[in-house]
């Protein structure tokens, strides 16, 4: 029962998505970021699209 629970509880971290938090020094750089964020996790196939028409970056991995 022991080992079970430590399986569990030692894949729970990779089962729950990481929250990146942003500290530059600028409140507004720092929510800028988080939406940006945000948004690239809806849907991440939309974000690179709009990355590449709007900025011209690659689409390549």
């Amino acid at each position: 029962m022991k080992y079970l629970f430590l399986v569990i509880f030692s894949f729970s971290f990779y089962l729950v998505p990481a929250q990146i938090t942003f500290n530059t020094g600028s409140v507004q750089l720092d929510s800028d970021l988080q939406n940006i964020n945000t948004q690239a996790r809806l849907d991440l196939n939309l974000f690179n699209k709009e990355m590449h028409v709007s900025y011209n970056v690659s689409e390549k991995n």
